[in-house]
């Protein structure tokens, strides 16, 4: 992440595996190291990790920002007994914070990326609701806690799918791909597939180039897991396992980053309220949390967040020297929406690739740069204005207006660009990058 803070976002499929407790552990082993540590207790609705860290509910939480009664959460930051270490409380009896709208959730998001810490850790709600699953990717580190029960082991797997599709839902939303997405799921159900790993495949079957980028931001996704409450050998190879299923079925690099084993001072020092790398440092389960602190320390699992999707897209998309890969000879266009394959959204395949806004323009409408800068000039922004809000400089708006596609790497990143510009905008982004782009091939072929 920016600024080299440590992000962590720990999950679980289902509650009670004891994920709040790793959390904390996690956080206090840090701070016990010397690094300046937040803890964020993400649970909307649920908040309860300020007993892990010995403290009564604070005074002041998310609640007061969500609600905007402070602008910013450095304010709401409080802390801790544990030297180094900061907690910032999750919202309490509150049913519009527990289920933010999207806007806010983007607020929030954007301001956990402004904390000044060496380390922030989230501890999540539970489940795969679009909330919690935005938070596990928005961090470098997504860690997933089971415990060794059937029940557990089946969510832990749902969670992963899930949240690959999500983080699938991001690469699309920042490259502009949606049709061509819509078109690979289309024929992933056509042809009867059902491994994640296969939908991006199709993808590069119907466009390398674009199918090329995808596959490389789908393989930046490569989350840790940790096996709580382990009683034998045989729950200790359930990690391993799942590791092993997920690689073969989803297509996901997944680290298991150690098994913590069942302890009484565990749940006595939850019934004390006391942090239990404090109450009892050298018990099994806190040396195996200091052994999962080691691994992440090394490096192990970091990945991009969805934050470092759409700082690696700037990146590579502005640098012109950057690679352009060859589109693999008679490649296929992605369809518009009308000639689409039915059968989209399958419900085995549970794709959360639905828009987070309502759509403003027709597919039929056609667009080029100056209908873009016409719009841009009603709105009565500059290019500035526009730059500073999609952090797209100046010169590459321009060129857009203009229909200079030479100005960018590859037709990938421009047309993410468009996307960006055209949600800028307050117009539909996807259908308005398709548009364009079917402009500048009639360009083309005309030249021609």
């Amino acid at each position: 992440m920016a600024n080299g803070r440590r992000v962590i976002a720990v999950g679980s499929g289902k509650g009670g595996v004891g994920k709040s407790l790793v959390a904390a552990n996690i956080g206090i082993a840090l701070a016990k190291r010397g690094q300046r540590v937040i803890l964020v207790d993400a649970d909307l609705g649920g908040a309860n990790l300020h007993t892990f860290v010995n403290l009564d509910a604070p005074g002041r939480s998310l609640s007061q920002f969500v609600q905007r009664r402070v602008e910013t959460l450095t304010e709401v930051v409080v802390a801790t007994p544990i030297p180094n270490l900061s907690l910032i409380s999750g919202a309490r009896d509150l049913l519009d914070v527990a289920n933010p709208m999207y806007q806010q959730k983007q607020r929030l998001l954007r301001h956990l990326g402004k904390l000044d810490c060496d380390a922030l850790i989230l501890d999540l709600g539970a489940g795969t609701s679009y909330n919690v699953l935005d938070f596990f990717l928005f961090a470098a580190h997504g860690m997933l806690v089971l415990a060794p029960e059937p029940t557990s082991e089946e969510n832990a797997y749902r969670f992963l799918k899930a949240a690959y599709l999500r983080r699938l839902r991001t690469v699309q939303a920042v490259y502009g791909i949606k049709p061509l997405l819509e078109r690979a799921v289309a024929e992933f159900n056509a042809r009867g597939l059902s491994a994640p790993r296969e939908l991006v495949g199709t993808v590069r079957d119907i466009d390398a180039q674009a199918g090329q980028q995808v596959a490389e931001e789908m393989a930046r996704f490569r989350p840790l897991l940790v096996v709580n409450q382990v009683r034998n050998a045989d729950d200790e190879r359930i990690g391993e396992r799942i590791a092993r299923i997920c690689r073969d079925a989803l297509g996901i690099s997944l680290t298991f980053a150690g098994a913590v084993p069942f302890d009484d001072l565990v749940w006595k020092a939850v019934r004390r309220q006391r942090p239990l790398l404090v109450e009892a440092p050298g018990c099994r389960a806190g040396r195996a949390i200091e052994g999962i602190v080691d691994l992440l320390l090394r490096g192990a699992g970091v990945a991009h967040g969805t934050e470092d999707v759409h700082r690696h897209f700037r990146r590579v998309a502005l640098d012109a020297s950057g690679p352009v890969l060859p589109r693999a000879a008679g490649g296929v266009r992605p369809r518009s929406s009308e000639g689409a394959a039915p059968g989209l959204a399958e419900p085995e395949l549970e794709l959360p690739l639905s828009p987070d806004r309502a759509p403003a323009t027709g597919d039929g409408a056609a667009v080029d740069g100056s209908v873009l800068q016409a719009v841009r000039q009603a709105r009565g922004l500059s290019l500035e204005q526009v730059a500073e809000r999609t952090k797209i400089p100046c010169a590459k708006l321009q060129a857009i207006e203009a229909d200079d596609a030479a100005a960018f790497a590859a037709p990938v990143y421009l047309r993410g660009f468009v996307c960006q510009f055209a949600q800028a905008l307050g117009l539909d982004g996807d259908r308005t990058a398709r548009a364009y782009m079917r402009h500048l091939e009639e360009l083309k072929a005309r030249a021609s």
